[in-house]
């Protein structure tokens, strides 16, 4: 690399003639003469023959911070020897040299400049007038190694090495070095992918005021983030369609490398990144924020795909009073009469459904005479679905009951035994709901779904559940998307007896086919239990204590549920 990248630094400083410190020389300095510095120019000028050029980092010397030197050529005596200002010495008549220097010959980050006049003799009374022409005198070694190759390293440093000694060099900055020798140049580290790096260059035999830039400009491959699936953008998390060697746009034989080491992250400010994680061979970045919008790209090392990508993440939407706080709709369906029939209601809770209103139906027309439908008795209509205080949260929870109805007119005088007997011999039982979508009490039936435009990924609930024996509760919930096509189902969820509050989370589990299918749709579904049969219920005494006993209730399972909750977190 002898005359590879050698570049010039100019800098040129004139100075005026200095005036003598006496014009002429007395008679009482016989034997004696003067030396006069007449001029000095200053040049750090590298070799013309450089082509292009780095800009020098150092700045050049001025006159009065050069080093002079008188030398008797005679006897080797130097006999002046100081850095500063000089204009003109007084000398015995002989034979001298004047040199001027600045800086040593040593690697190091001060340039070496020097100058000598030939030898040149002193006489008496006489002024001998002399010039300098102080140049560079060393070579300029200036590594320019490009930052976006230094960005792929965690740790570096470059050094240079004249065989004996070793000196760590920055970048970007002239580093001065005694010519006519050979320097090995070292960029060593360890990169980002935590391999440990070193390339040498070799410089021949320096020429004195040539610069040699070191220009290594890093060949590293390009590539591209395949285009995410919008239905791969969930709430807190993001499914990544990974990278090919289809993605790869340039340095082909280092594909397998690549993809080997890739990154894909997301961030919503641009500086902090959230990376991805692989998961039994799915790519997913999760730790997410629902409704933010987060830039997604791929990286190797420090290289960046050329095709960030921007998303905008689901919301997180909870159930309408999932915690089950808000305040009932209880609506009156017959007042009574204070006395043979007790006052009808039924119960409506905001953003659920229930059974309430099959199991009411006919209630509005009791009448305390027992005439037409007969008394208006809670054996005969009842919501089975209601409020209650013994909640596992905050104030209030749901039970849902198993509810039995007399099927005939109730009039006349009752025993209370005669409430559940004829309710057993000749009732209808129905299961207590709670659920999420519309329900039609003329036929019986429901319609699941409500609107519901995110995709949770669990649903959790707190449950206490008394049943007959031998019953099971049942609990599920299903997504729908707009063509009303269920994408994910929880399994059906049963349970025997648990007499205090326990927390339990149902898995979504989502169809393969519609992964990427959006939301529009969900339903929750809870139910008191599968056993109607007549003969496991008893009858629970309500507080009106005479005939015919119409506050109290023909009961089978009773489930209670609280703190209704959708999990949106990665599982």
């Amino acid at each position: 690399m002898r005359n590879g990248m050698r570049y010039i630094f100019i800098l040129c400083l004139f100075l005026g003639f200095a005036s003598c410190q006496e014009d002429v020389l007395q008679p009482s300095y016989k034997g004696k003469g003067r030396l006069v510095l007449k001029d000095v120019d200053i040049s750090a000028e590298a070799s013309a023959e450089t082509v292009t050029r780095a800009t020098s980092t150092f700045t050049a010397p001025t006159a009065s911070e050069l080093t002079y030197k008188v030398t008797d050529t005679q006897t080797g005596e130097v006999v002046y020897n100081q850095t500063g200002e000089f204009t003109s010495l007084v000398l015995d008549e002989g034979f001298y040299r004047l040199e001027a220097s600045y800086g040593t010959e040593y690697m190091g980050t001060v340039p070496y400049l020097y100058a000598a006049t030939e030898e040149f003799r002193i006489t008496t009374a006489t002024e001998t007038a002399k010039s300098l022409s102080v140049k560079l005198s060393c070579a300029i070694v200036h590594p320019a190694i490009a930052d976006n190759l230094l960005e792929h390293y965690d740790t570096y440093k470059i050094e240079i090495s004249d065989g004996t000694s070793i000196q760590e060099i920055p970048n970007n900055a002239d580093f001065f070095v005694p010519a006519g020798k050979d320097y090995t140049l070292t960029l060593s580290g360890t990169n980002t992918l935590n391999e440990a790096k070193s390339n040498s260059w070799e410089l021949k035999d320096v020429l004195v005021a040539n610069r040699y830039t070191l220009n290594c400009n890093p060949d590293l491959p390009s590539f591209t983030l395949p285009e995410q699936m919008e239905g791969d953008v969930w709430s807190t998390f993001i499914y990544i369609t990974p990278m090919t060697a289809a993605n790869m746009s340039s340095k082909p034989e280092m594909t397998e490398k690549v993809l080997a080491n890739i990154v894909y992250e997301a961030s919503a400010d641009g500086i902090n990144w959230i990376q991805a994680i692989n998961d039994n061979g799915k790519t997913v970045i999760k730790g997410l924020v629902a409704n933010n919008q987060y830039t997604i790209r791929s990286r190797f090392g420090s290289i960046i795909c050329t095709n960030s990508q921007q998303v905008t993440m689901e919301s997180a939407e909870q159930l309408e009073n999932g915690n089950f706080e808000s305040v009932w709709n209880k609506k009156e369906i017959n007042g009574g009469n204070g006395s043979w029939s007790r006052p009808l209601y039924c119960y409506y809770l905001p953003g659920w459904n229930t059974r309430n209103e099959r199991t009411t139906k006919g209630g509005e027309s009791a009448t305390g005479w027992g005439t037409g439908v007969g008394y208006g008795v809670w054996w005969r209509w009842c919501s089975g679905t209601v409020p209650t205080a013994d909640s596992s949260k905050d104030a209030n929870a749901v039970e849902i009951s198993t509810l039995a109805f007399y099927n005939k007119k109730v009039s006349g005088t009752w025993s209370r035994d005669e409430v559940y007997t004829y309710t057993r011999d000749n009732g209808t039982a129905y299961a207590g709901y709670l659920f999420t979508g519309t329900f039609d009490k003329n036929t019986d039936t429901y319609t699941l779904g409500i609107q519901h435009e995110s995709r949770p990924t669990s649903i959790s609930f707190d449950y206490k559940y008394f049943p007959v024996i031998n019953d099971k509760c049942l609990a599920y919930a299903k997504v729908y998307n707009a063509d009303k096509k269920e994408i994910a189902s929880t399994i059906e969820f049963n349970s025997s007896g648990q007499e205090e509050y326990t927390a339990q989370t149902l898995k979504f589990e989502y169809n393969k086919e519609h992964m990427q299918s959006k939301a529009k749709y969900i339903t929750v579904f809870f139910q008191s239990g599968y056993d109607t049969t007549i003969s496991n219920m008893h009858r629970e005494n309500g507080g009106y204590g005479s005939s015919p006993f119409g506050e109290d209730r023909v009961v089978g399972s009773v489930l209670k549920i609280d703190n209704v909750v959708l999990n949106y977190d990665y599982e």
